[in-house]
């Protein structure tokens, strides 16, 4: 087999996985709150859909996992789902910041950070990117579904 073809295997098995993986998201909840979910494998679920776009828009991605985060009670999809959001929320600002096209020349336009830890029996975790932001008077409406 020549090496375009090799190639051309590759990308299709490629996207075979994601049209599998955007599936299972487009799929009812069929999970329930009382059951436990493991935030660590929920984040590395969604991974695969935006780690590309910001290694290729030349943004960095930090994470930062305890080795032994506790389980949290909830839908494990829905929280994937939650976290898939956020980043996209965290790729197209840094994008909206990056108004003279730094990333066409190979700088560094921003970061987006993953956090979480254990404090007093509760695991918190956080999301923090270097992007445009959220103007003061649009605040209360980020809660508002699709804003």
């Amino acid at each position: 087999m020549d090496e375009l073809t090799t190639t051309n295997i590759e990308c299709a098995d490629r996207a075979s996985d994601i049209m599998v993986r955007l599936s299972s998201f487009a799929r009812p909840s069929e999970g329930s709150i009382d059951e436990e979910a493991d935030l660590k494998e929920q984040l590395d679920e969604v991974l695969p859909f935006v780690q590309k776009q910001l290694e290729l828009n030349n943004i960095r991605f930090e994470v930062s996992f305890p080795e032994h985060i506790p389980h949290v009670l909830g839908n494990g999809k829905e929280i994937g789902e939650v976290f898939l959001n956020l980043l996209n929320n965290a790729y197209q600002a840094i994008l909206q910041k990056d108004t003279e096209n730094r990333r066409l020349n190979g700088e560094v336009i921003g970061t987006v950070r993953v956090g979480a830890q254990e404090e007093d029996g509760k695991v918190v975790i956080h999301f923090e990117d270097t992007g445009v932001g959220i103007p003061e008077d649009k605040l209360e409406e980020i809660y508002t579904p699709f804003y």
